[in-house]
């Protein structure tokens, strides 16, 4: 017993001299660079924390009063419901770290769950329901558990020093070419390098995986890989550019599985920016060439067909800064397939399938979640000829009408009607930490042939017994409330008012039942929104 007591007390007194030694020890200084905080020698760490939380109400994106709205899919986690028709609130949490070694190292880890929610919902987890009796059934209906946050962003940049080298691995949000047409933020792997006396030069090229073969069941080379590259030449106030994009997609990913089939789409995309005097301006013509082979049977052999990809695109915009405010024009052409039936696939598509591209959403036209090409395209009536609206999200091109096109089994992304777009607009700025933006925007396919070809496969006949190229006038206003560097307040609200081709596309659909009336498709479009923002 006094063994343990003798042991006790000498503890005891080693605690208290150490104790004593910690309380009179320098604290070791924290080291801060802005927000970046020295967590070891020479390593450097920022937290990154945004909530973005939004709701938003639309009535009429049917464009039929007498048609219950109803959303495309029932599936609380999918994008498609997020940007296109309801009246939810929506939020978009994330939580990461970038971590600094010295100058040349950088790496970030981003962690998000987005989706929509209620009180039900995020107790313990995000269910789907299904509509009342009566009611349209929604696709994805079917009870499931998300399984909570996810890996949004991650990557390693390393600038390799005495050189002009710099490479980055894994995913982050990167924009290809000025107008954000080839954009998004698919992992892969980037180098670039700038050269010259004032480093005026810019090279690029990248590797980007979009579908891994993995995940069909496939391995060996059928993935759907793109590859980036960039000749760029910066003269303040003028960049000129060359940028480049090769799709390399084989056994026709995400379609009829058939084996063998393969896409090599080559996109071409010169481009000009600049500023003269009060004018900032962008033009970018665009060409894109391939084939897809084997994507889709003869009917009448049975052979795989064989098809050319060539189409067209331009993208321009002005603004004007004069102050107080800056008066915004913009143009958007895309080709059209003029010819269901041929071995010529001739519309314009940022890829050789359905997939988001930014357009709009950072670089041209920047309405700040503005305009129609920022959100899912209308669905008359919900036609089968636009099942989920016009296009897809962040993506103008007109991908999402004329599905069928050359054959069921071929995607629709480079045999779509064409595009034409002219937005028109005004910033305003009128007190510090406020800006208001107006804008009008007219929204029209080029070609109906491949709608009109697909309309007749489905047994579906037009009221008038064509198709107008004219889809949509579109009337919208943003204002965006800065509070502070970390919170802002975005209240936005727009007006779609249906042309003749989208009452042509809902004329396809029957309204009453009872009578056989067909759809009138005239109703306006509606929607609000509202949303706060914090960020760290």
């Amino acid at each position: 017993m006094r063994r343990v007591v003798l042991f006790l007390c000498l503890g005891g007194a080693l605690l208290a001299t150490a104790s004593l030694a910690a309380a009179q020890a320098r604290p070791e200084p924290v080291t801060r660079l802005g927000d970046w905080v020295e967590v070891g020698p020479e390593v450097f760490m920022n937290i990154i924390q945004t909530n973005t939380i939004r709701y938003k109400t639309t009535h009429n994106y049917d464009f039929e009063d007498d048609l219950r709205d109803t959303v495309f899919l029932a599936d609380n986690t999918q994008s498609l419901l997020h940007f296109g028709p309801g009246d939810f609130f929506w939020a978009e949490v994330r939580f990461g770290v970038d971590f600094r070694y010295q100058k040349n190292l950088t790496a970030r880890v981003l962690l998000e769950s987005e989706a929509v929610f209620d009180g039900n919902l995020i107790d313990d987890r995000i269910g789907r329901t299904v509509p009342p009796a009566g009611q349209p059934t929604p696709a994805g209906t079917d009870p499931d558990e998300d399984t909570g946050p996810h890996v949004e962003r991650f990557w390693i940049r390393y600038q390799f020093p005495g050189t002009p080298i710099t490479m980055l691995v894994g995913a982050h949000l990167w924009f290809h070419d000025a107008a954000g047409v080839v954009a998004d933020d698919d992992p892969g792997i980037f180098f670039w390098a700038n050269l010259g006396p004032q480093k005026e030069w810019e090279l690029k090229v990248a590797a980007i995986i979009q579908g891994e073969a993995t995940r069909f069941g496939l391995t060996n080379d059928n993935d759907n890989v793109y590859y980036l590259g960039t000749i760029a030449y910066n003269r303040r106030p003028f960049r000129a550019a060359l940028d480049m994009m090769y799709q390399r997609l084989r056994d026709n990913f995400g379609n009829s599985g058939l084996r063998g089939s393969h896409f090599d789409y080559f996109l071409f995309m010169p481009n000009l920016t600049g500023t003269v005097g009060p004018v900032s301006f962008l033009l970018q013509p665009m060409v894109g060439v391939g084939s897809a082979d084997g994507a889709v049977t003869d009917p009448a052999t049975g052979a795989r067909r064989e098809f050319d990809i060539f189409n067209w695109g331009v993208i321009a915009q002005a603004e004007v800064n004069l102050g107080l405010v800056r008066p915004v024009v913009g143009l958007i052409l895309g080709s059209g397939d003029d010819d269901a039936t041929d071995t010529d696939l001739n519309g314009f598509n940022n890829f050789a399938h359905n997939d988001i591209g930014l357009t709009g959403f950072t670089r041209f036209f920047n309405f700040q979640d503005g305009p129609v090409f920022n959100d899912w395209g209308p669905s008359p009536a919900r036609s089968p000829l636009a099942t989920f609206g016009y296009h897809t999200i962040y993506n103008i091109w007109n991908d999402r009408l004329g599905n069928l096109g050359h054959g069921a089994d071929i995607t629709n992304a480079l045999s779509n009607p064409g595009t034409l777009v002219i937005p028109v607009g005004l910033k305003i700025f009128p007190l510090k930490g406020h800006q208001l933006n107006l804008w009008y925007a007219y929204l029209a396919m080029l070609e109906t042939e491949t709608v009109e070809a697909e309309a007749a496969i489905r047994g579906l006949t037009f009221a008038d017994g064509e198709l107008d190229e004219a889809l949509l006038h579109e009337i919208g206003l943003t204002w965006i409330w800065t509070l502070s560097p970390h919170f802002d307040i975005n209240v936005r609200g727009i007006i779609d008012i249906p042309a003749e081709g989208s009452k042509d596309i809902a004329s396809t659909v029957v309204c009453d039942a009872a009578t056989g009336a067909r759809c009138q498709g005239e109703d306006p479009l509606l929607l609000a929104q509202i949303q706060f923002r914090s960020r760290f």
